[in-house]
């Protein structure tokens, strides 16, 4: 029986290239296929590591080429495709290694080389009768692999050897769908010469142009576009590949979208169209290119583009809102300056009141939205409606003034600014009682001050 040190002298000579040694124990009786704990034999290290000249020292001694790892399953022409080892690829070949022996996964050793990124692994093994489109347990094929790497060299080898550019793997995608952004434009037209389906959708339904049109990759689009992908195809959700340029902010491929004829105001299951999500990003230039859309379009909330800048900040798409849309249509002017106001968005808030909007519309339980903005103590807004001429003294249905609601609530800064403004003190409630009556109920010193110093 051979000896454990000795075969695990043979191992090691062999992982560590020592041919001189590795040669004297097999004189001694090492055996040439024996293994590691693993199951690793002396042939996979020497292959792994590409000591050619041992390889070629344990073929002669007639090592087993075709044997397979203990653990996962590798055999010595996988682990030198890994590795891109072409020399040694072509010695074991040439040694009638199995090139399409799978491991514990399913993988074989042309989707090993075409990880590796080895144009010349793979064209030995393919003329060795590689299997094109083998599949391994994660659904993934040579061609696949090549792809995902971005390898475009590999990726032309396999197609030009018969590698199905339809074949579909996990999530329902194609090899096309895995392009990697950007997308090289040579690797996606090979697919499309090689009959990829350009129109093709995983499983949540997002086809290639969908996914170019969001990263913004203008000539992954024309080369999808020259060869007919339609150009409206929505995903599950709804959305369309201009939907997704417009929400990205891509104003440019938003522009070539709607010039081949995409539709300005598909929406998602939600509603929202492209101006929708443009405007909640402040993307305006795509607001700009998107000037045929339907402006006062509502989602599923009830919100229309304009509102969304307004509750946004975004003041620049506001002003290119207001020329196109009725503010008076889904009471969107009076919607857009409460939410800006209570937002804090001043800016937006004088552009909506310069464009015509009423200072004095009702929002809150029809609370004036100079009453709301005293509730929510914000004096820079009252400021704003005082200068924009709201009526100081509107009553309320319990004939509450905003006045009478700034001593309720003591806001002592706002009882001044209204005061300094003009708003009469004198007026009463359905209960016969005036702003200073209230300030006294309150029992607020600063605010009862407010009215005796007046």
């Amino acid at each position: 029986m051979i000896s454990n040190k000795l075969r695990q002298e043979s191992i090691q000579a062999a992982r560590f290239g020592e041919k001189e040694r590795l040669t004297a124990l097999l004189a001694e009786g090492a055996d040439v296929d024996c293994r590691d704990t693993n199951g690793t034999t002396a042939l996979m290290f020497a292959a792994k590591q590409g000591f050619t000249a041992i390889v070629e020292l344990l073929l002669a001694k007639k090592a087993d080429v075709n044997l397979a790892r203990g653990k996962f399953g590798t055999t010595a022409l996988m682990l030198a495709a890994a590795s891109g080892h072409s020399d040694i690829v072509q010695l074991l070949l040439s040694h009638h290694a199995n090139p399409n022996a799978l491991n514990n996964d399913g993988s074989t050793a042309l989707m090993a080389a075409a990880l590796a990124g080895s144009p010349e692994t793979v064209q030995m093994l393919l003329a060795a009768g590689a299997e094109v489109n083998a599949i391994d347990q994660d659904q993934d094929t040579a061609l696949n692999i090549a792809i995902v790497k971005n390898h475009v060299a590999i990726v032309e080898l396999l197609l030009s050897a018969g590698a199905d550019p339809n074949l579909v793997g996990k999530q329902q995608r194609t090899p096309l769908l895995l392009v990697p952004a950007p997308g090289d434009v040579q690797m996606i037209n090979s697919l499309i010469k090689a009959g990829a389906q350009v129109n093709a959708q995983d499983t949540e339904g997002n086809t290639f142009l969908l996914n170019a049109a969001e990263q913004g990759y203008t000539p992954s689009i024309l080369a999808l576009l020259q060869a007919g992908a339609a150009i409206d195809i929505p995903n599950q959700d709804g959305w369309t590949p201009l939907l997704a340029a417009a929400a990205a902010g891509h104003a440019q491929i938003v522009q070539l979208l709607l010039a081949q004829g995409a539709d300005p105001n598909a929406a998602t299951q939600e509603g929202d169209t492209a101006l929708h999500l443009a405007a909640v990003e402040g993307h305006h230039e795509v607001v700009a290119a998107l000037s045929t859309a339907n402006s006062n379009a509502t989602n599923a909330l009830g919100d229309t583009p304009l509102l969304l800048a307004a509750l946004h900040g975004h003041r620049s798409v506001v002003e290119q809102l207001l020329p196109l849309i009725d503010l008076s249509r889904h009471r969107q002017g009076d919607k857009a300056v409460t939410v800006a106001g209570l937002a804090k968005h001043y800016p937006v808030v004088a552009v909506l009141l310069r464009a015509g909007v009423n200072p004095n519309i009702l929002v809150h339980q029809e609370q004036s939205l100079l009453v709301v903005a005293i509730k929510k103590d914000n004096p820079d807004l009252v400021r704003q409606l005082i200068a924009y001429h709201v009526d100081l003294n509107h009553q309320d249905k319990t004939g509450a003034t905003p006045l009478m609601w700034a001593a309720n609530q003591r806001r002592v800064e706002i009882i001044e600014i209204l005061m300094e403004a003009g708003a009469d003190r004198t007026i009463r409630n359905q209960g016969g009682l005036t702003a200073a009556d209230i300030a006294k109920l309150s029992g607020n010193r600063a605010t009862i001050a407010c009215f005796a110093a007046a």
